[in-house]
């Protein structure tokens, strides 16, 4: 699994763990199903230049980097983009079922620069935010050797740089501004989640952040803000 990745799976079964269920064994409960094979199709990046920068500094530069990439524009990123970037089939995907209340999704290094992918999610939009998350670890940690990747609810570093590329990627503050033209009302926003694909929540926060709205403090910190 490799060290960085344990560190983040092994919290996400900590009320969940016991001498007769261990974390090995939760693990195999998980890789008994078939999962879904992708060879994702996206150069990794180099950090290198910026070591140092918070967790939402790297993934902004990440997501726009990739955007760029696959010259997007300001477009919205259809299910379509997210399928070929990890190299997923679609009809597999839609066809998977995941287990219920799994903690963590996870994708397994195979041969030939392949994934094993096990996804969590069953909301349609939750599963794209999933999708995004994933791009996002394997452009963080594709160069390093053959660490598995992961995705929890958990406040990392790691799955804070996650959820905020996942929203920088699906949903570009610039690209969001351009369509609401300043109108923060709540319709506007309603309809700019249904534009991007994205959960209200997810428009807001990012708003939020960027300070040109005044919401509940409670969705002032866009990694803890994102439900996904």
């Amino acid at each position: 699994m490799g060290d960085s990745t344990f560190s983040e799976v092994a919290p996400a079964y900590s009320q969940e763990l016991s001498e007769a269920k261990p974390l090995s064994a939760k693990i195999a409960d998980i890789m008994e199903e078939p999962g879904l094979d992708g060879k994702p199709e996206v150069a990794g990046y180099d950090f290198s230049s910026s070591p140092s920068k918070a967790p939402w500094q790297k993934a902004k530069e990440v997501g726009s980097y990739l955007r760029k990439q696959i010259n997007i524009g300001e477009n919205p990123v259809n299910d379509a983009i997210l399928y070929d970037l990890l190299g997923l089939q679609k009809s597999e995907y839609e066809a998977w079922t995941p287990a219920n209340r799994q903690p963590v999704s996870i994708a397994v290094p195979l041969e030939t620069e392949r994934f094993k992918f096990y996804p969590r999610k069953k909301h349609p939009i939750a599963k794209r935010f999933e999708l995004a998350r994933f791009v996002g670890d394997y452009l963080l940690y594709s160069n390093h050797g053959n660490s598995w990747l992961a995705s929890t609810d958990l406040r990392t570093t790691r799955q804070k740089y996650q959820r905020a590329f996942a929203a920088e990627f699906l949903c570009p503050l610039m690209s969001l501004q351009s369509y609401l033209d300043n109108d923060y009302s709540e319709s506007a926003i309603e309809d700019a989640a249904v534009y991007f694909n994205v959960s209200p929540k997810t428009v807001e926060s990012i708003l939020a952040n960027n300070g040109l709205i005044v919401v509940p403090q409670s969705i002032h910190d866009l990694e803890t803000s994102l439900p996904y």
